[in-house]
């Protein structure tokens, strides 16, 4: 490699460890969320071009997945130079390494100014305590052990014989992209799909379902995707929907809709018939919903505010209150939760789910449904609030319904595991109101 070249790079790892270094500190400190974080950085720094935006945002979320072996050698507060930081750099390569992006560029750039021995570095091991034997022979990082991995409190916040281990190995792996068919477009989406020779997976149950398996899956340049035939959406989420069992004469209400995913769901399962309301206090992120169903071509769907349908005589067949929460069941996608979030947390969301629940349920017409969903894992914020509400409601009861995962009785209430089909961890509950 000639002089030009190895300045170019060298330059090049400069930069983007400075740009690292900036947008993880900022999370560490503000608390903010990194998705959020890296979207005002990118607006900041126009100059990023798709590959920078990549390996930045690569390196940032592989830094808090390893997070819990990292920080004892990560610098307390944000070096001034990053890149002349021999800590940083150093847990920097080795977050890279771990996550398997030891072929990004700067990479090797970052084996060179920590002076790392990589003469016989292998590839990245898929399980835990092959990663641990990794960094102590590569990285020199030892005492090591999976429960660093997340923080103390979460443990006792599960369920009862809760697989910690299996649990654990689940939250470090990258989660795929689902996709959610609507519109009945299956032979043209999967067409397209081989087409464009991308590998997916179907779901048995959840026959609108498909992983894909590969991770730079951009759904905007599939026309599909652009003609409204299918929406990114986990296959968590989409068993939410399921549960709610909406028909082409009902009408329902959204109460927490944000982007609006679910929402469109239910206007599809009701083929584009019956009605959805959307609501959500977060505007901004409403407003997304109205495009969205613009493109899937949905006229059934009308967005509210949500004081107006309070204050309404509207009855509502179904009510969907995917409350706000802790969101440990979205770690995997949102790895700086994991060390940004507290215990409180938990116990804080819980109040305000009970009151959203007995907010909503006044709108719950007799003999219709409430479902309610989180993505937590926590027992006070799933079984609890239920339990809670019911001692409130006396006039609601748990009904059952078939796990849309795999066809088995429920007794009402459900937990939707990260495994076996690889998704996000959520909550549902069905009650219905007699």
């Amino acid at each position: 490699m000639n002089l030009d070249a190895n300045a170019r790079y060298k330059s090049q790892a400069i930069s983007y460890t400075q740009a690292v270094a900036e947008i993880f500190y900022a999370v560490l400190e503000k608390k903010y969320p990194l998705d959020k974080e890296l979207k005002s950085y990118f607006r900041q720094h126009g100059e990023c071009g798709s590959r920078d935006r990549y390996a930045i945002s690569e390196s940032c979320f592989s830094l808090f997945r390893w997070f819990g072996w990292l920080d004892s050698r990560l610098p307390k507060g944000m070096p001034a130079k990053p890149f002349e930081s021999q800590k940083f750099c150093h847990a920097l390569a080795a977050a890279l390494w771990l996550e398997g992006h030891n072929d990004l560029p700067f990479f090797s750039s970052l084996i060179d100014q920590t002076r790392i021995d990589v003469s016989f570095m292998s590839s990245t091991p898929n399980d835990i305590q092959g990663k641990i034997k990794g960094l102590g022979h590569f990285f020199k990082l030892r005492k090591l052990d999976a429960a660093q991995l997340i923080p103390e409190w979460f443990v006792p916040i599960l369920p009862d014989g809760t697989d910690v281990n299996a649990l654990i190995d689940s939250l470090q792996r990258r989660p795929p992209v689902w996709i959610r068919i609507q519109n009945k477009s299956h032979i043209r989406v999967k067409k397209e799909l081989e087409k464009r020779e991308v590998v997916f997976f179907e779901h048995p149950h959840c026959l609108n379902a498909i992983r894909i398996q590969d991770t730079k899956f951009r759904a905007n340049e599939f026309l599909g995707y652009q003609s409204g035939d299918f929406e990114i959406q986990d296959l968590a989420s989409q068993c939410i929907g399921l549960v709610c069992q909406a028909k082409t004469d009902h009408v329902w209400w959204d109460v927490c809709a944000g982007a609006g995913g679910k929402s469109l769901m239910l206007a599809d399962e009701m083929q584009g018939k019956g009605r959805c309301v959307a609501t959500d206090i977060r505007e901004d992120l409403l407003d997304k919903l109205k495009p969205r169903a613009r493109r899937g071509k949905f006229k059934n769907i009308s967005v509210s505010p949500i004081g107006d349908v309070c204050a309404s005589t509207n009855m509502f067949d179904g009510v969907l209150v995917d409350a706000p929460c802790s969101c440990t069941g979205i770690w995997r996608r949102n790895p700086d939760l994991k060390w940004t979030t507290k215990v409180d947390a938990c116990m804080k969301a819980t109040q305000a789910q009970l009151d959203i629940c007995e907010m909503a349920s006044k709108k719950v017409k007799k003999g219709g449904v409430l479902v309610y969903a989180t993505c937590s894992l926590s027992v006070e914020e799933n079984e609890n609030c239920v339990r809670a509400f019911l001692k409130k409601e006396k006039d609601f009861q748990l009904e059952g319904f078939a796990n849309p995962l795999n066809g088995k009785p429920c007794d009402g209430q459900c937990r939707i595991s990260f495994q076996p089909f690889d998704n996000d961890g959520m909550f549902v509950a069905r009650l219905r109101k007699s």
